[in-house]
C-alpha cells in the first residue's frame, strides 16, 4: 500500500473525479462532507493523502489532516485539555472504496502520527444516517452526537485517540515496517491481513 501526499491541483482533480464516478454502493464516506470554504482552508493549512494499492491503479481511499494550531477543530467539542494544539491533528474527508480499506487508511494515519510525533488524533465520523464510529475501535468517544455543521440531516460524533493509546497504535502500525520519502510525500507499508483489533491500553 502507498499513502501519497496530494499536493497539485491536477492530483486533487483526479481524486475528486474518482470519488464522483463511484456510486454510493462503491464508496464509503466516513466523515461528513466539508463546505467549499472549509475545503479551501484545509488546502492552505492542511495535508491531503490518497491510498493506492499499486502505482498504476486508482486510489482506494483518502483523507485530509490539519493541526489545530493552524485551523480550529470542526466542532467546539471535545475540549482537548492538556494537549498542545500543534501536537493534535483533526482527520477529515475520510473516504474508502471498502470497509477494509478504512483500516489501511488508519494504519497510514498512525504511521504519520509517529513520524510527526503527535499526541492526539481527533475525528468526527458520521453516526447518522450511517454509523461509522464502529470502525474506530482504537478511539474513545469524546462527545455526544453532534449535528454536522454542513448538513442538518447528518450527525457526527467526536472521537479521540491520545497519549499512551496513540503511542500504542503507532507502535503496532510501525512494527511490520514501512518506507517513507522525505517530506512525508509517500509512505509505503504492507496491506493488512486482518481487521484492526481494539488495542486500547486501558
Amino acid at each position: 500500500m502507498e499513502l501519497r501526499l496530494i499536493s497539485s491541483d491536477e492530483d486533487r482533480a483526479e481524486i475528486a473525479r474518482v470519488r464522483s464516478v463511484m456510486s454510493g454502493h462503491n464508496r464509503h464516506e466516513v466523515t461528513a462532507h466539508l463546505g467549499a470554504s472549509t475545503l479551501a482552508i484545509h488546502k492552505q493549512y492542511g495535508r491531503s493523502y490518497a491510498l493506492f494499492q499499486s502505482i498504476d491503479q486508482a486510489p482506494v481511499g483518502g483523507f485530509s489532516i490539519h493541526s489545530l494550531d493552524m485551523y480550529a477543530q470542526a466542532h467546539s467539542e471535545p475540549v482537548l485539555t492538556g494537549l498542545a494544539p500543534n501536537k493534535v491533528v483533526e482527520i477529515s474527508e475520510l473516504w474508502s472504496v471498502t470497509r477494509h480499506k478504512i483500516n489501511s487508511l488508519l494504519n497510514g494515519v498512525f504511521i504519520l502520527s509517529g513520524l510527526d510525533q503527535l499526541d492526539g488524533l481527533l475525528i468526527y465520523p458520521t453516526i447518522k444516517p450511517k454509523n461509522w464510529t464502529i470502525e474506530f475501535l482504537q478511539f474513545h468517544r469524546a462527545t455526544e452526537p453532534l449535528i454536522s455543521s454542513q448538513n442538518n440531516d447528518v450527525w457526527v460524533q467526536g472521537m479521540l485517540l491520545r497519549d499512551a493509546d496513540l503511542r500504542l497504535a503507532v507502535q503496532r502500525a510501525m512494527e511490520p515496517g514501512f518506507d517513507v520519502q522525505s517530506g512525508l510525500v509517500s509512505i509505503t507499508f504492507g496491506a493488512l491481513k486482518s481487521e484492526i483489533r481494539d488495542f486500547r491500553s486501558s
